[in-house]
Order: structure tokens, then sequence, then C-alpha cells
């Protein structure tokens, strides 16, 4: 019986030393736990800190985006609007200022047509950028083209007024013939488009039938008296006056001379 209560007392104590190691065990999980919530507690109060310093400085951002917008609006407002002369000044000085050819063709009239025409042009003529000042400055003569108004700047230079803005009219400014008069001359009655001088009509040359014309100086052109083609050269052309303009050209055999056959544009510009 003794011995039964002994190991009974036993079987207590290792319950109550188990328990006791339990409970410290159990504070001491207890005791860490609070401490990672102080912690969490602790990063929560920063974390809200820095939230409230980036909404005050949202808030002051905004408002210095309001106040800069105002500014701007207040400058574009007293800013005076452009004149044609500072956009064709803009685009013609743009132009000038390229550094290659193709850099030329963001201020072209049509680009992807006139790019091969450039290519064939400048791979025989050497290009050269400039950037010429005062192009304000510069004479500036309005004239009405086929379809968009047309500014002639420096008596050689043609500026084509367009819905997306002023664009350079590369062909006109260079006098551009695809086809060289004297190569003209292959095909019998074969209609060219020609641009350049056309004038001084030569007294000499003339007769009873032709009205004689120099073009670029080099050759001679007849129109057939009396015919609409005659009479518009005869407004547009008095003895010994001259125009720049577009032509078409036909080369008879049977005259051995070219003839004159439409005016397509009282200027090398034909937009």
């Amino acid at each position: 019986m003794k011995k039964v209560s002994f190991s009974v007392l036993l079987m207590l104590l290792a319950v109550v030393t188990v328990s006791a190691q339990s409970k410290k065990e159990m504070q001491e999980t207890i005791n860490e736990l609070n401490q990672n919530i102080g912690e969490l507690k602790a990063r929560t109060s920063m974390l809200e800190q820095q939230l409230n310093e980036a909404k005050q400085i949202i808030a002051t951002l905004k408002q210095e985006n309001e106040k800069l917008k105002g500014q701007l609006a207040s400058a574009a407002a007293a800013k005076p609007a452009m004149t044609y002369r500072d956009s064709i000044a803009e685009v013609l000085g743009n132009y000038f200022a390229a550094e290659t050819w193709e850099g030329r063709l963001d201020y072209v009239m049509e680009p992807d047509r006139v790019r091969p025409l450039m290519a064939k042009y400048y791979k025989m003529n050497p290009y050269e950028s400039s950037t010429p000042s005062d192009i304000k400055s510069w004479k500036m003569r309005r004239c009405q083209g086929k379809k968009y108004l047309i500014y002639v700047v420096r008596g050689d230079l043609y500026v084509v007024k367009t819905p997306q803005g002023y664009k350079v009219d590369w062909e006109a400014n260079y006098e551009y013939n695809p086809t060289p008069v004297l190569e003209m001359k292959k095909i019998d009655g074969q209609e060219y488009v020609f641009r350049g001088y056309i004038g001084d009509m030569q007294k000499y040359y003339s007769n009873d039938h032709f009205m004689c014309y120099s073009i670029d100086a080099e050759i001679e052109a007849y129109t057939r008296k009396n015919t609409p083609v005659a009479k518009k050269l005869l407004e547009l052309l008095p003895v010994d006056g001259y125009s720049r303009m577009i032509v078409k050209l036909k080369y008879d055999k049977a005259l051995d001379s070219f003839l004159i056959t439409e005016v397509l544009s009282t200027t090398t510009s034909l937009y």
C-alpha cells in the first residue's frame, strides 16, 4: 500500500513539474507575441505617418500643378498668335537647317512622292545645310494656286499653306524637271511637263503662223498664233517679259522645234 502511494506521489510531482514548465514556456510565448504586436503597432504607426506625409506632398503637388497651369494659360494668352510670316520663317528655317537632304522630307509637300526625285537630284548635286537669318523680313508674295494658297518667298522659294500647316514645294523651288529638255526631243509628239523660265518673246523667230519664246534662255519654243495657249502667253508675257511657270512641251519633228501646248501654272508650283 505504501508503495502505491509513493508511486502516485511521484506521478503527481511529475505532472506538477511539467505543468510549471508549460506555463513558463507559454508565458515566454505570450511575451514574445506581445513584443511582436508592439513592433507591428510601431511599424503601423510609422507607415500611417509616412502615408499622411505622402498625402500632404500629393496635395502640395496638385496645388503647384494647378498654379503652373494657370501661369501657362496666362503666358499663352499674353503671347501674340503666330503670323503667317512667323510660320513660314519657322518651316523654312527648319528646312534649310536640316543636316541631310532626308531631313528636309519632314517639311516638304508629298514627301513619299518626292523622296526618289530628291535622291536623284542630290546624287548629282552636293547637299548643304544652312542657317539663314531674319527670314521673316524676306519679301513674300501671296498667290492662289490650283488648290492651296501659295507664298512666293524672296522670288524663288515656294511655301504652300495646307490644312496641316505650311510646307515647302521642293519641286517648285528647284524647278525640278525629271526629263531634261534636250531629252524631250527623243520622242516625236510626246508631251512633257516643264517648269522654269519662259519668256523673252523672240520677234526675229516669230512669223505669221507662230510666236517664239525662249525656254530657260537656252532653246526656243513656239505657239501657234490665235490659239488659247498663244493668247494666254501674250497676257502673261508681253514683249521682253518673262516669268517662272509650268507648261506642257512637245517636240514636233516636222518643225524640228518644241511647241508649247498648254499653260499649267503661272508659278512653278502645281499646288
